[in-house]
């Protein structure tokens, strides 16, 4: 909740005041449904969400405020999977790089999602973010008949991860 009323400050003249009691009320739902380390996750996440959708943009910010949950999945061992996560993270770093498709926000925040919940949690997320992607993609292009339309990727992030913890 703190995070919340942290957003609204720092974003205050792009917030309206209601969107922080609508921020205050799903944050309070998080914290009743979920454990605590969740809890913040998603928090955290949801603010993302909300400037990305008003802004466009993923502070770095917010991203730092979750790095320290990336130490409780330190895991030096290897394996296939791991590989392929890696370089599947490489390649959205270089097409985030090299094209407008995905912005880096969205790649750094993906990746410390990675660190925090580790390899096979991200195989079943990516699997829930393609569907729930296709999704809204196919009701984007039918509603605005274009398929050049930008939308906020957080908030897409946002629903594949509480579809894949629950």
């Amino acid at each position: 909740m703190i995070i919340s009323i942290l957003t609204y400050n720092k974003f205050k003249e792009e917030m309206e005041k209601r969107n922080l009691y609508l921020l205050l009320i799903i944050s309070l739902l998080f914290y009743i449904f979920y454990n605590k380390i969740e809890y913040f996750i998603l928090s955290v996440m949801l603010n993302i969400s909300i400037i990305d959708i008003k802004k466009k943009i993923i502070p770095n910010e917010f991203l730092i405020i979750l790095l320290p949950f990336t130490l409780l999945n330190i895991d030096f061992s290897f394996n296939v999977f791991k590989l392929l996560s890696i370089i599947f993270i490489i390649i959205l770093i270089l097409i985030s790089h090299f094209t407008q498709i995905i912005g880096m926000g969205d790649v750094k925040l993906l990746s410390i999602l990675y660190l925090i919940k580790g390899v096979y949690f991200m195989h079943a997320f990516f699997i829930n973010i393609s569907i729930v992607l296709f999704i809204f993609s196919l009701i984007l292009v039918i509603k605005s008949k274009s398929t050049k339309k930008s939308f906020a990727l957080a908030p897409i992030i946002l629903l594949s991860y509480i579809l894949t913890i629950n």
